[in-house]
């Protein structure tokens, strides 16, 4: 059985670190690590609507925060 959306997102908040937050375009991310794996979940500014949630190891999605990451 796959998780709702809602489900999903409540799990990667309860279940993960909070790595950092960035802003572009009315638009912000917030970057989660999960183990090995990062969770960004993108998100309308003014509404705060979820528009997408992504799942990676590495790549251009990760180079977005390489200012910000300390390891």
């Amino acid at each position: 059985m796959m998780l709702s959306q809602k489900e999903q997102i409540q799990t990667i908040t309860a279940k993960s670190d909070f790595i950092t937050t960035k802003y572009e375009h009315g638009v912000y991310f917030e970057l989660y690590a999960i183990g090995l794996f990062f969770v960004e979940i993108e998100k309308e500014y003014s509404t705060k609507k979820i528009l997408n949630v992504s799942i990676f190891a590495t790549g251009r999605k990760l180079d977005r925060y390489a200012g910000e990451l300390m390891f």
